[in-house]
C-alpha cells in the first residue's frame, strides 16, 4: 500500500496480517458501537432507506441520523473540536447523515462522515494507472 500525504511518501509492504488495529481509529473500525446482535438490530431499525434521485442518479438514500442520537458521546467526538461542546438533541440537526449508493452499481456517490462525494469511471484503467511507483521515494512503515 501506498500512501502520500502532505507531501510525505509512505509506504507498507506485505503486510500479511493486515491493518494494526491498534494504529486505526477506532470510529472507522467500529463507527456505530455495535458490539452485539441486539444493538445491530436496533441501529437497524432506526435506519431510513428511500430511493431518490441524487446527481442525475437514482440512488439509496440511507439516513442514519436516528441512529446517532443513542451514541451521543461517540458522535460528539467525531464533529466537535476538543474542548466543545455537544449537545446530541441541538447539535445533531446541524449535520447531514445520508449515505447516497448508487443503484444501479451499489457504489457510494456521498459519504456524510468524509464529507466526500465520489464520482466513477469505468474502463479507464490503463496499466501506467495501477504501475508500481519508485519504491526509494518512499519511507517504509511495514515490511
Amino acid at each position: 500500500m501506498y500512501m502520500e500525504y502532505e507531501g510525505k511518501k509512505h509506504a507498507v509492504l506485505n503486510d500479511e496480517n493486515g491493518v494494526d488495529i491498534n494504529s486505526v481509529d477506532s470510529f472507522f473500525i467500529n463507527p456505530f458501537n455495535i458490539t452485539n446482535k441486539w444493538d445491530y438490530l436496533k441501529f437497524l431499525l432506526k435506519v431510513k432507506i428511500s430511493l431518490i434521485e441524487y446527481n442525475d442518479k437514482l440512488c439509496y438514500c440511507i439516513n442514519i441520523k436516528d441512529c446517532l442520537k443513542e451514541m451521543s458521546e461517540t458522535v460528539g467526538d467525531i464533529l466537535v473540536e476538543e474542548g466543545e461542546d455537544f449537545n446530541i438533541d441541538d447539535d445533531l440537526d446541524d449535520y447531514d447523515f445520508k449515505f447516497y449508493i448508487e443503484k444501479e452499481t451499489g457504489l457510494i456517490i456521498y459519504n456524510p462522515f468524509q464529507m466526500t462525494e465520489y464520482t466513477y469511471q469505468f474502463d479507464s484503467v490503463t496499466e501506467d494507472d495501477v504501475a508500481e511507483p519508485d519504491i526509494s521515494e518512499y519511507e517504509i512503515l511495514h515490511q
